[in-house]
């Protein structure tokens, strides 16, 4: 049955252009339909559907001439064309203009945020797509001025694509001086535990010490191969085994236990919360406020000799800064995308 469904429409609308009346019944009709039309069309602040009615109206016109030629198969076609073309007209009319605003102005401030970012790394690939980002954005900016709305949309969404691969390229890159300070904060900081528990007879302390680094040489792979992200996590998790080490050596409550861990996490809020602050998403934020406050929470226990209650906090600090730290060597931390900027069309 499917397979004579096609062909009876075809012969249907052959049958119908054949009979000049039948297509003069559609013609009229589309007359109709555009009147109908208009008032809404012209009504709308849209230019896109301004656009699209007028060009409806030069198909229709055209129609009528085919129509006067005795041209009727075509004049049917175009008159179906003109009829499509206002279905359109009309809804884009009713095109919201201000969710077009709404992902303009959300793109500007994407990319005031990634500008600065993009601008410092000078890495020409990252430089050349926020320059083409630059000018799709004021592309779509004007456009939005001559109420070209869809015209605006697909500008501004491809400008924040531009500068998120902008700014994912930057943040691949990341900062290898950086990190490799901390593999070699870490490559001290073993070669000292290593001295100082030689005389120590308990195996576990050297299983420590054995595990961590070997999670050191890790990050030093990873530091080599440019695997940022992967060179700090092994690194700071080589250090917390370290500070395992140390409480077994010294004991939990070691006062100089406590001022060392704490001069650590002062030393990482030192190195690192400007880049954070600079550049981070709201998660790595979070992270560094809550770790300051533990910090603030180590340093009012450690001066009132509450030892063990200052190396929990000063600890919880550290762990929180290491993440933070790590997701500003990771990709892309843009502000989180909007649920509907898949597919920022629909309503």
């Amino acid at each position: 049955m499917k397979r004579l469904f096609i062909p009876l429409i075809a012969l249907f609308a052959i049958a119908l252009a054949q009979n000049g009346e039948n297509v003069h019944k559609e013609l009229v009709l589309t007359d109709r339909i555009i009147n109908r039309a208009r008032p809404v069309i012209e009504q709308s602040s849209n230019g896109d559907a301004q656009k699209l009615f007028a060009q409806a109206e030069a198909v229709q016109t055209n129609a009528w001439d085919l129509f006067k030629q005795h041209r009727y198969m075509l004049a049917l076609r175009k008159t179906g064309w003109a009829r499509k073309l206002v279905e359109r007209a009309l809804k884009l009319a009713k095109f919201d203009p201000r969710r077009v605003e709404e992902e303009v102005r959300r793109t500007a401030e994407i990319m005031n945020e990634a500008g600065p970012v993009i601008i410092r790394s000078e890495i020409p690939k990252a430089l050349e797509l926020w320059r083409v980002a630059k000018g799709e954005q004021e592309t779509s900016r004007r456009a939005f001025e001559n109420k070209y709305f869809l015209l605006a949309l697909k500008f501004t969404m491809a400008a924040r694509v531009h500068t998120r691969t902008a700014f994912g390229i930057v943040r691949r890159k990341g900062n290898p001086d950086r990190v490799q300070k901390e593999v070699e904060r870490t490559k001290e900081l073993l070669d000292k535990a290593a001295e100082q528990t030689k005389l120590v007879s308990d195996d576990r302390v050297h299983e420590l010490l054995h595990r961590a680094n070997d999670w050191q040489d890790q990050a030093v792979v990873a530091l080599r191969a440019g695997q940022l992200p992967r060179a700090l996590k092994f690194t700071f998790s080589a250090r917390d085994l370290l500070l395992r080490v140390w409480r077994m050596v010294r004991g939990p409550a070691n006062p100089e236990l406590v001022e060392q861990a704490l001069a650590e996490t002062d030393r990482l809020v030192e190195q690192w919360a400007d880049a954070i602050r600079q550049q981070s998403s709201k998660e790595a934020l979070d992270m560094l406020e809550r770790a300051l406050e533990h910090q603030t929470k180590a340093q009012e226990h450690f001066g009132q000799r509450k030892l063990q209650p200052a190396l929990q906090e000063t600890s919880l600090a550290r762990r929180l800064l290491n993440r933070a730290v790590e997701l500003v060597e990771s990709e892309e931390v843009l502000p989180d995308k909007n649920p509907n900027e898949e597919n920022p069309g629909k309503h």
